[in-house]
């Protein structure tokens, strides 16, 4: 699995990947429990979690309380790789998450961005499976019909990915329309429209979604 936590978030005019979810824990942590969360089924094993960062790197880093590179929890190796050319766009994230999966010999890469903080574990499941259909080369996200993240690749996509991911304007979802990655499978996923991206986007999700009390 690859998690893209690289950008400066100049939107939102503060890092959100280091934001609290309702329960009160940092997005890009939820991001990590989410795949742990799918990784304990047999039927969706998960070996590892790469996630990439970027600006204020040691700050998400920080967020996993942990020293190393790397640790395991529930089974699930956790990885972080920098992307030194963040600034550039996802795209270039996108690029070093893959480039990392081909290294790991992984089978498919399921790319979740961390600001999409209602996609739940059955959602990224529905992918996996999706992109275990014959032919199909990649399972993404559908939802306003438009196809995006999250989204499962197959191997046979990652050379193509690693090829034209950081100069495609646009990241995965220019790649997803321009038919050079293979059959597309969209699985509908209402919970992926919402992404963080705003000051506006925050209120909202606090509004429906207020932390909880200890």
């Amino acid at each position: 699995m690859v998690i893209l936590a690289a950008g400066s978030a100049q939107r939102m005019g503060q890092l959100k990947q280091v934001l609290p979810d309702d329960d009160g824990v940092p997005l890009v942590v939820r991001a990590f429990e989410l795949a742990c969360a799918v990784a304990v089924s047999d039927e969706h094993p998960i070996a590892s979690v790469n996630i990439v960062t970027g600006h204020d790197d040691a700050r998400v880093r920080a967020c996993f309380d942990v020293d190393k590179n790397v640790k395991t929890r529930d089974h699930v190796e956790l990885a972080f790789v920098h992307n030194p050319d963040y600034a550039s766009g996802m795209g270039s994230s996108l690029e070093v998450g893959i480039r990392a999966a081909k290294e790991q010999g992984a089978s498919c890469a399921l790319v979740l961005l961390a600001d999409q903080p209602l996609v739940r574990p059955r959602d990224l499941a529905a992918l996996i499976e999706g992109a275990r259909k014959e032919d199909v080369a990649v399972a993404a996200a559908l939802y306003d019909e438009v196809l995006g993240a999250p989204a499962c690749f197959t191997s046979p996509c990652f050379d193509v990915l690693i090829e034209r991911a950081s100069s495609t304007r646009g990241g995965a979802r220019a790649l997803l329309r321009s038919g050079a990655l293979g059959q597309v499978l969209g699985v509908s996923m209402a919970h992926a429209a919402f992404d963080l991206d705003t000051p506006e986007d925050l209120e909202r999700y606090r509004a429906r979604h207020p932390p909880r009390e200890a």
